[in-house]
C-alpha cells in the first residue's frame, strides 16, 4: 500500500525566521546569549563589536569603533521576538553600562 504525499506544510506548523543581531556592551554579552537562547534562537554567533565601516559615523553610531562592544547574531522564530524584545528592552534600559541595540530582520530565503 502506498503511502499518500503530504506537503510538509500541511503536517507541520511554519513559523518565519528571523536574524536577530545585538550590539552590546562587553559585559552584556552573557546576559544577552543566554537570553536568545533561553527564546529558542537556533544559534547564537558573538563576536568583538570592531567594525570596519569607512563611514566613521556609522560605526560609532554602532559603538563598531571600539573593543568594548560585541556584536551577536541569531536566528529565531518570529513568533518568540516579542518576549525577547521585552526581555532586551527591559536590559537595555536598565543603566548606562547595559546600553546597546537589538534588532531583527526577516529571513525569506536561504541561497
Amino acid at each position: 500500500m502506498e503511502k499518500k504525499f503530504v506537503p510538509y506544510e500541511q503536517e507541520h506548523e511554519l513559523t518565519p525566521l528571523l536574524l536577530v543581531i545585538c550590539v552590546v556592551n562587553l559585559n552584556s554579552e552573557k546576559f544577552f546569549r543566554d537570553a536568545l537562547h533561553e527564546h529558542e534562537a537556533f544559534f547564537v554567533v558573538s563576536t568583538h563589536g570592531y567594525g570596519t565601516s569607512t563611514a566613521k559615523s556609522v560605526g560609532e553610531v554602532l559603538g563598531l569603533n571600539t573593543h568594548t562592544k560585541q556584536a551577536l547574531f541569531a536566528v529565531m522564530r518570529k513568533n518568540k521576538w516579542s518576549a525577547f524584545k521585552k526581555v532586551a528592552q527591559e536590559r537595555i534600559s536598565t543603566s548606562d553600562y547595559t546600553k546597546g541595540i537589538a534588532v531583527a530582520m526577516p529571513l525569506d530565503g536561504v541561497a
